[in-house]
């Protein structure tokens, strides 16, 4: 979906780091991952985010090891999508608890009287950052007013 951000995850081997090798990953053309004689390290899962540009985004996958090999397994891409565990009110504040949050990054909370408006005119009101589980909260103070016209929320990978 153009737009929207994925999480490349593949599983790289070098087994005896023998070099000279190389191991790159490219989305739509964009370098992500670029690593030359990569010592013996094992099975290693790397993680990459990037944003689809159109409908059909090329994933391209390059490596090289002229005396022995290196190992690739369980390529996969999934959209990013944290996912509301539960919301609740603590007097006028509205706390979200949200799982699958991709550590090292931040979530925030949009606020918009229009729900058909295009994300970029939401209005940020609170961030946080996921920890290593993936867990997290975000507390949107006063966001309770019976006295203001209706409004949505969402939350947005930053």
């Amino acid at each position: 979906t153009p737009g929207k951000t994925y999480l490349i995850s593949l599983w790289m081997d070098s087994p005896d780091g023998q070099a000279p090798n190389e191991f790159s990953v490219a989305w739509n053309g964009t370098t992500l991952f670029d690593q030359l004689d990569i010592p013996a390290i094992g099975w290693t899962n790397i993680q990459l985010l990037a944003p689809a540009t159109s409908s059909a985004t090329t994933l391209s996958i390059g490596f090289q090891d002229d005396p022995t090999y290196l190992g690739l397994d369980e390529v996969a891409v999934y959209p990013v999508q944290p996912l509301i565990a539960g919301i609740h009110l603590s007097g006028r504040d509205l706390v979200l608890d949200a799982q699958n949050g991709l550590q090292g990054h931040s979530y925030a909370v949009l606020r918009s009287a229009n729900a058909a408006l295009p994300l970029n005119q939401w209005t940020p009101i609170a961030t946080n950052f996921p920890t290593a589980s993936g867990n997290f909260s975000i507390t949107v103070t006063n966001a309770v007013d019976p006295t203001a016209p209706q409004r949505f929320f969402i939350l947005k990978l930053q």
